[in-house]
């Protein structure tokens, strides 16, 4: 219900009427809080033409009331408000000059709901009230929720039933289970490769310190032997230098003895079967 209230300029009379309007219109709702809604609407009039376009914030009083304060723009094609719109009159004229049509207004009130889809709402819209060109009015209206939750907290949901595994895309399942297995066995070939490289080394280092060992156990028998001859020479003193007694039967075999014990020098003395030999090699 929109009351209008017209003016026109002496001789015009003063007029005061009402009428009525149905609006037929769609909002959306965003939660910004458990209790806290902000919603957009647009409608369309029939009756007096309107087309009032708002933003509104809901807040939830209980589970199924909640309050409303908004504001809007309301865009009028009715021509009888052509008389309210504020424009210019001229001298002798019946109607202003570049009447304004759009108008700016807030509005607030209540809504109740009835069912978990269901609301009934109630609201004052205000877009002028300077005295002189008053434009308000009450509204009614029913509203219906397509989708989104509803306002009533205590309404209970049905039970969701559970969902059924879905069939899994055989085809695309079986091409990633064979990337999956040939990465695997890429993986697996890379490692035995390693082990056989890892095994390998370990075989030549084993080779080297078994060679190592036995070089070495070589060394020391060559060293026990070498100790054990020079322990069991007997030392003779010949022009008052001691001379190691080679005992052999032939004199080759004490000379090479001598040689492979002293090494090969004129200076090297050796006793031999009451006789001193030097260990040069001639």
């Amino acid at each position: 219900m929109i009351d209008h209230v017209y003016r026109g300029a002496p001789p015009f009379p003063e007029n005061t009427e009402s009428t009525n309007s149905v609006i037929l219109g769609v909002n959306y709702s965003y939660s910004l809080s458990e209790k806290l809604d902000f919603s957009g609407s647009a409608g369309y009039g029939f009756g007096f033409k309107v087309i009032p376009l708002k933003a509104d914030f809901n807040y939830g009083i209980t589970n199924k009331i909640s309050a409303n304060l908004g504001m809007g723009i309301y865009m009028i094609s009715d021509s009888i408000y052509e008389f309210n719109s504020i424009g210019v009159l001229e001298e002798g004229a019946s109607t202003r000059l570049d009447p304004s049509t759009n108008e700016f207004g807030i509005n607030f009130g209540l809504s109740y709901q009835i069912t978990p889809v269901v609301a009934l709402g109630v609201n004052y819209n205000m877009l002028k009230n300077d005295g002189e060109y008053d434009f308000n009015g009450m509204s009614f209206g029913l509203s219906y929720a397509f989708g989104g939750k509803s306002k009533n907290k205590t309404v209970l949901k049905k039970p969701v039933a559970p969902k059924q595994p879905v069939a899994p895309n055989n085809g695309n399942d079986m091409q990633e289970r064979t990337k999956e297995t040939n990465a695997l066995l890429k993986k697996l070939e890379q490692a035995q490769s390693e082990l056989v490289a890892k095994k390998a080394e370990l075989n030549r280092l084993s080779n080297s310190l078994n060679t190592k060992d036995k070089e070495l156990k070589l060394v020391q028998q060559k060293l026990e032997e070498r100790s054990e001859r020079v322990i069991e020479l007997e030392m003779k003193e010949y022009l008052g230098v001691q001379v190691p007694v080679i005992d052999m039967h032939s004199f080759g075999s004490a000379f090479n003895v001598a040689v492979k014990q002293f090494g090969s020098s004129k200076e090297q003395k050796f006793w031999w079967h009451g006789n001193v030999y030097t260990t040069e090699k001639r």
